[in-house]
C-alpha cells in the first residue's frame, strides 16, 4: 500500500526528510498538494503565481506525478487516502498557529491514520534553542549565546529517484487532480528548485562578497532575492549554509554581513517556537562571543557598551552538522 507525502512549504525533492521517511515505509509513494480555497482568496496574484509556477516544476521534476487537487485539507486528504489505502500521510512539521490547526483538523478526520511530521522549514526547528531548564528565551542575546552551541542535521540525501511515484491520473474520479492556475503574472523571480539553487548559487559567486555595502544601495541589486524560495520551501536553509562552509577559510570575512542579517529576520531564519519563545532556522558557528567592546578610549571612565555586530562569528564554517536521522531538522 503506498503512503501519502503531502507538500506544503517544501516544494522541492532535494532534502526532503518526509520524502525517505514515506519511502522506508512503502513501496510506492503518492505525492499530493492541497489548493486551499481560503489561501487562495487571501493571496496575492503575483504570490498565487510564484506558488503555481513552483507546482508545475514540480509535477514536472515528478514527471507529471503530482496530485493537485482543490478544497479543504481535511476533506481532500481523507479521499486520496483512503483511494489508495495509505497506512500513513507524511509531512514537513509546521509550526504557524494557521499550520498547527488545520493539521489537527486533518488529523481528527485521518482517524486511525497517523499524519507523520518529519524535519521542517528550518535549520534549526523551533523549541530546540532552550533555556538548560528547557524553557524558551525571551531576549535575543541570550538565546543567540546558546545558538552558537547549536549544530544542525546533515542534509537528507532525497531527490526524485528516493521513491516509486504513484500515477495519480489512474486513481478514482474523487481523487481525480485539477488543472495547477495561471494567474498570467510574469515575474521577474524564476520558481521551482532549480531556480531556487540556480539564484542562490549566484548570489554566493558574485553577491556575497559586497553584500555588506550593497544591501544598503537601493541602486543595487545586492541582496540574495532567497525569502520568497525559503518561503515556499523550493530550497532548504540546510543547502544555502552548505554553501557558505565550502572553502570556508576564504569566506569568513565576506560572510559575516550576510549571516548578521539573516539571523535576525523572519523569513525561514527566526521563528516562534510553541511555546512562546524565540525560535531558529539558521545555525550559527560555535565560536566565543566578546561580550563587550573595549572601553572608549575618549572617556576611559565610560563603561565598554554591548555590540551586537562585533559577536557576530565571521562564518558558519565553524559549525559542525550532526548526522541527519529520518527526524532532520
Amino acid at each position: 500500500m503506498p503512503t501519502l507525502l503531502w507538500f506544503r512549504r517544501d516544494l522541492r525533492l532535494r532534502d526532503l526528510p518526509p520524502l525517505l521517511r514515506a519511502a522506508a515505509e512503502s513501496d510506492g509513494v503518492l505525492a499530493c498538494f492541497v489548493l486551499d480555497p481560503r489561501l487562495e482568496a487571501s493571496s496575492g496574484s503575483r504570490r498565487m503565481q510564484f506558488l503555481c509556477d513552483s507546482l508545475r516544476q514540480l509535477r514536472d521534476d515528478l514527471d507529471g506525478r503530482l496530485l493537485v487537487t482543490r478544497g479543504r485539507p481535511d476533506e481532500r486528504i481523507p479521499v486520496p487516502v483512503k483511494e489508495i489505502d495509505a497506512p500513513s500521510v507524511h509531512v514537513s512539521e509546521d509550526f504557524a498557529p494557521y499550520g498547527r490547526q488545520r493539521d489537527d483538523r486533518v488529523r481528527s478526520a485521518l482517524g486511525d491514520v497517523p499524519l507523520v511530521a518529519t524535519g521542517s522549514p528550518y535549520l534549526v526547528s523551533p523549541a530546540r534553542v532552550t533555556k538548560d531548564d528547557g524553557e524558551p528565551y525571551k531576549v535575543f542575546t541570550s538565546f543567540f549565546g546558546r545558538w552558537h552551541d547549536m549544530g544542525w542535521r546533515s542534509a537528507a540525501r532525497s531527490g526524485a529517484k528516493s521513491a516509486n511515484w504513484v500515477d495519480p491520473t489512474k486513481l478514482g474520479q474523487r481523487a481525480k487532480p485539477v488543472e495547477i492556475p495561471d494567474p498570467g503574472v510574469e515575474l521577474d523571480l524564476p520558481a521551482g528548485e532549480a531556480a531556487a539553487r540556480r539564484q542562490w548559487k549566484k548570489f554566493v559567486d558574485k553577491g556575497l562578497e559586497n553584500y555588506g555595502d550593497d544591501r544598503n544601495r537601493p541602486d543595487h541589486n545586492g541582496t540574495s532575492r532567497m525569502s520568497t524560495q525559503l518561503k515556499f520551501g523550493t530550497i532548504h536553509p540546510r543547502t544555502m549554509v552548505a554553501d557558505l562552509t565550502s572553502g570556508a577559510p576564504a569566506r569568513e570575512r565576506i560572510c559575516e554581513s550576510w549571516l548578521f542579517v539573516t539571523s535576525t529576520r523572519r523569513y525561514c531564519i527566526i521563528g516562534p517556537t510553541a511555546s512562546g519563545g524565540i525560535g531558529t532556522a539558521i545555525s550559527t558557528p560555535s565560536k566565543p562571543i566578546p561580550a563587550r567592546r573595549p572601553s572608549d578610549t575618549s572617556n576611559p571612565g565610560k563603561p565598554a557598551r554591548q555590540d551586537f555586530r562585533s559577536s557576530t562569528p565571521a562564518c558558519v564554517s565553524f559549525v559542525k552538522p550532526v548526522s541527519c536521522t529520518t527526524e532532520c531538522g
